[in-house]
């Protein structure tokens, strides 16, 4: 049977792979980046004269409003809802910081823009009351939370900001109380004071707990006597940002992590209105810059709470409609023309003849339809979004077909479309339970999943036996929902499948065939030396299993330390290698130390030595590979290239993942050919993946896209661009994907390591489609969409790098057999 694959398919291989891997990038980047403010809006001019003579704006940071309205958590905070015009204000659907202050001040909705600048807070493309406070002589100062310098800090006269690089439960509320005394104290219009720590608490003890009671009641008192040390020339609103659920944590479309209270009285708010009904966070962008006799947002889309306002009936609903025309002006130029006449039609009641009732929710109507257009026209709810998915769901079928031709089944299609279904529902909806019920369902699932991966590891035929009297490719559902699963699932799901996979690997020549022989087995055939390699490279990889973020930099602290283990793991990883080598023990030495240069001169030397030492390495992998085929040293060499673009602390599970993955390639490889049973394949398919996501982990410290090595390739160079940057860690992780999967088909046959890379290639572009299916159909949460972004790029990187060892491959099966075998211990 000929192995080999013809260069004409190959070509239509990478053309359909890069088009796709292309459209995706741009999918996403479209439907993430903020829409632009149409040309031409300007702020009208003031909706009425100023009612307050001096405004105090209150965010208590992810106060939900059952604890707020709770006498016995929040005494002081309970009986000022029930005594002043109060309600409950309702966040945007990715319910975080920065759409909150994207909010409150512009009047646009926070979407899933701010999965990028909720990380790093940008000012944003739209006007805000801060600015035309500015172009008035309206000034304006800010306490405690850094979001609002960072959007709006040339409109800003003064900032106290909350210090940065504290712990998570660090409670620095008495420091941003003195920051907003001192403003107040101050000549301003208007303070600002948000108060991060209460979030903070919520984050690291969950809203339950007695922590989190305690310090929220001490926050209450503290609140109530900066309050009681104002006097009665001050207008006063108390808010959220957001809400929370029990564990702390928010950003998604649940009603508790989007239902915040507020409350408001003194000069220019009503006093005889007391429970107002469910407002929307928008609002408040339209009211505040009421009280202070300013312009509205001029993109703004909340409506005036006009009676909240202390103005006749009448004068207060000319202040809702002339806001709502100016919602309209803006709108109009945005939304589908059918939304826009909805509008204008639910805006004729603001006629003057009518009742000023009338008018006031004949203005709230016309401002939520034209708001519901806007969101409908752009992100994630805008038609683009349908057409991108059907254009890459086309590619990605195509892909399929590209890579296993006539091999492709349509029954696989069809139940990987359903497994797909299921996991975007999962993901969807999983995180939206509430209370505990999210971790729950998670851990059930999870525990699941491993039931059937060591059933079938440890009774293969039987349980395929079983299973294929119903569907012949059952068993290939199990690597796929790994594939296709949500990254903050997948992270243990890696680690257990890799110890359970090699673990039974260790013990049989292929898979075993039940438990007692897998025992017997384990205690006849397990060799120490291998065992002891396996053990500590999962040992090293643990971090993946139990941290989503800061998986090795949170453990290694000290740089020194970091550098020390970084060392010690390289060079327990070359003991391993030794016997693959081809080379003398005293040549150990000079590999050693080539390996352990980038560790310790990447911090100090300059860019032309760090840029030669990594080009120089990554040709040398490329001539061991092309022309003296010894996979061992080239593995050793493209790891060197590697580390010259790494952190200290990515080397550490850089080493062990590319042992284990040549632990577990040779295991594999030790069973004739004409004996592998599926389940032996789909478990290496299944291996590969994890290995691959593992080392992604490994390399991006993490789950998040904020734990990047944004320094690669830089050597101190102060001209580098993003460009350069970004050049460096596509080459950084397809390189480390080209490795490992080069460690685990070393001592394969041509024909299963040609079948492993064109797998692992149509794996990780299958994953590329099911990440961008669920961002565009479950994209109403914060943290699904940050996690799916992240690991998009990482994901293609490795797709690529899969291509590459698959092209290399086709050509070493066209022009030489297979290597030679070598063995790990």
């Amino acid at each position: 049977m000929r192995v080999t694959v013809s260069y004409k398919r190959l070509l239509l291989i990478v053309t359909v792979a890069l088009v796709f891997g292309a459209s995706v990038v741009l999918s996403v980047l479209s439907l993430v980046a903020p829409a632009a403010a149409p040309p031409g809006i300007v702020a009208a001019p003031a909706l009425h004269a100023r009612l307050a003579r001096r405004l105090l704006f209150v965010i208590v940071d992810g106060l939900r409003y059952d604890v707020a309205s709770d006498p016995a958590r929040m005494p002081h905070f309970a009986a000022a809802m029930r005594a002043h015009t109060s309600g409950e204000s309702w966040a945007g659907r990715v319910s975080m910081t920065t759409s909150g202050v994207l909010a409150l001040g512009t009047g646009q909705r926070g979407r899933l823009e701010q999965v990028i600048r909720n990380l790093s807070a940008k000012p944003p493309p739209y006007n805000s009351w801060f600015a035309n406070a500015r172009r008035v002589g309206v000034k304006v100062a800010v306490a405690g939370d850094p979001a609002w310098s960072e959007m709006y800090g040339k409109d800003l006269a003064a900032v106290r900001l909350d210090p940065e690089g504290v712990a998570g439960d660090a409670d620095f509320n008495a420091q941003t109380f003195a920051g907003a005394r001192a403003l107040i104290a101050g000549p301003y219009d208007a303070v600002i004071a948000h108060f991060v720590t209460p979030d903070h608490q919520g984050h690291s003890h969950g809203i339950r707990s007695k922590r989190y009671t305690k310090h929220i009641h001490g926050f209450d008192a503290d609140l109530a006597q900066l309050l009681r040390e104002l006097d009665a020339s001050w207008t006063i609103v108390v808010t959220s940002d957001h809400g929370a659920a029990d564990t702390g944590t928010h950003g998604a479309d649940v009603p508790v992590q989007r239902r915040s209270p507020v409350y408001a009285y003194g000069p220019g708010i009503s006093s005889t209105l007391r429970q107002h009904e469910s407002i929307d966070q928008l609002d408040l962008s339209a009211t505040l810059p009421v009280l202070l006799g300013v312009s509205p947002p001029a993109h703004g889309t909340g409506a005036v709470l006009a009676t909240w306002l202390d103005l006749p009936a009448a004068a207060a609903a000319d202040v809702a409609c002339d806001n709502a025309g100016r919602v309209l002006s803006y709108a109009s130029r945005v939304v589908e023309p059918s939304l826009a006449q909805r509008a204008r039609d639910a805006l004729a009641s603001c006629a003057k003849g009518n009742a000023a009732q009338v008018r006031e929710q004949a203005a709230v109507n016309a401002v939520r339809i034209a708001d519901e257009g806007v969101t409908r026209a752009t992100g994630l709810t805008s038609p683009a979004t349908w057409r991108w998915l059907v254009w890459i769901s086309v590619l990605a079928f195509s892909v399929v077909l590209a890579v296993f031709g006539r091999a492709c089944d349509l029954r696989v299609l069809v139940a990987g479309v359903l497994v797909l279904v299921v996991t975007v529902f999962l993901v969807r909806n999983v995180e939206r339970l509430p209370g505990s019920y999210p971790n729950l369902t998670r851990g059930a699932l999870l525990t699941l999943g491993n039931a059937a991966l060591l059933a079938l590891a440890l009774w293969p035929r039987r349980v395929l036996d079983y299973f294929r009297r119903f569907w012949p490719y059952t068993p290939a559902l199990l690597p796929g929902v790994r594939v296709v699963g949500y990254p903050a699932d997948i992270a243990p799901e890696a680690y257990i499948t890799l110890l359970i996979v090699s673990l039974v690997l260790l013990a049989s020549s292929s898979v075993s065939l039940g438990a007692a022989g897998f025992w017997r087995g384990f205690w006849t055939r397990v060799p120490w030396s291998g065992f002891v390699v396996w053990l500590g490279a999962l040992l090293v990889l643990l971090p993946v299993l139990y941290s989503p973020n800061g998986t090795y930099s949170h453990l290694l602290h000290h740089e020194g330390a970091r550098r020390a283990v970084a060392s010690v793991v390289i060079g327990l990883g070359l003991y391993s290698l030794r016997s693959s080598l081809g080379v003398w023990l005293k040549q150990l030495g000079p590999l050693l130390l080539v390996a352990l240069a980038p560790v310790w001169l990447r911090s100090v030397v300059g860019p032309w030595l760090g840029r030669s030492a990594w080009f120089c390495l990554a040709a040398l992998f490329v001539f061991e590979l092309g022309h003296r085929r010894n996979c061992a040293r080239a593995l050793w060499f493209g790891m060197c290239s590697c580390l010259w673009l790494s952190r200290d602390f990515e080397s550490v599970p850089l080493v062990a993942i590319l042992v284990l993955s040549w632990l577990i390639g040779g295991l594999v490889a030790s069973t004739h050919e004409a004996e592998v049973p599926l389940a032996a394949e789909l478990l290496l398919v299944a291996s590969g993946f994890c290995l691959l996501f593992a080392l992604r982990i490994g390399l991006q410290d993490g789950l998040e896209i904020g734990g990047l090595n944004f320094g690669a390739g830089v050597f101190h160079d102060p001209r580098v661009g993003a460009r350069w940057v970004g050049l460096a860690l596509v080459y950084e992780y397809a390189l480390a994907a080209i490795l490992v999967l080069l460690a685990l088909s070393h001592a394969l046959s041509v024909k299963r390591a040609l079948a492993l890379g064109k797998c692992l290639l149509a794996t990780f572009l299958i994953r590329a489609f099911a990440l961008t299916c669920t961002f565009s159909l479950a994209g109403s949460s914060y943290w699904t969409a940050l996690r799916i972004i992240s690991d998009l790029p990482a994901t293609l990187c490795i797709a690529f790098g899969a291509l590459l060892f698959l092209a290399w491959r086709t050509h070493e099966a066209r022009r030489a057999p297979a290597p030679a075998r070598t063995s790990f211990v």
